[in-house]
């Protein structure tokens, strides 16, 4: 990639900030190209059919009121748990807990995912379980990269 910037700056002339402006460019493209795969992906995701949302689940919630807001929001039992664990991790189970940059929720919704960062509670965990596609990868949540989230359900 790199030899071809130069190549492509020798021929073009270019100057350094020149060549830097057009590699910024085009990794912004790149940003743009993937959030928009993301956002065909989780409409894609959002049209399977999941349970109807239980009304009684909101507020503030213990790890089993979390762990059950999961399974309603169609995520796998088996991730139930570590799911309430991020979820009291990243929000102390407050429906309403927003994030130094904006996001929302129990499992603390960035805002760059759209109409998925949402306080209400069924989007909320319906989201989660989107985005860590259905509990196999958390790495989007730093309470789970930093393991903050160890313990909170015990």
């Amino acid at each position: 990639m790199l030899h071809a910037l130069l190549y492509v700056a020798a021929m073009q002339k270019l100057d350094a900030h020149q060549l830097h402006a057009r590699h910024v460019a085009h990794i912004e493209r790149l940003h743009t190209e993937h959030l928009e795969h993301e956002r065909r992906l989780i409409r894609a995701h959002t049209s399977a059919h999941v349970s109807e949302p239980r009304t009684d689940l909101r507020g503030t919630l213990g790890c089993s009121g979390l762990e059950s807001l999961w399974i309603d929001a169609g995520g796998s039992h088996g991730e139930a748990f570590i799911a309430a664990e991020i979820a009291r991790a990243e929000s102390g189970g407050n429906q309403y807990a927003t994030g130094a940059a904006g996001e929302r929720g129990y499992w603390q919704i960035n805002p760059d995912h759209g109409s998925l960062s949402t306080y209400d509670a069924y989007g909320n965990a319906r989201a989660a379980v989107i985005i860590s596609d259905n509990g196999r990868n958390w790495t989007p949540w730093t309470t789970y990269v930093s393991g903050a989230y160890v313990g909170r359900c015990l």
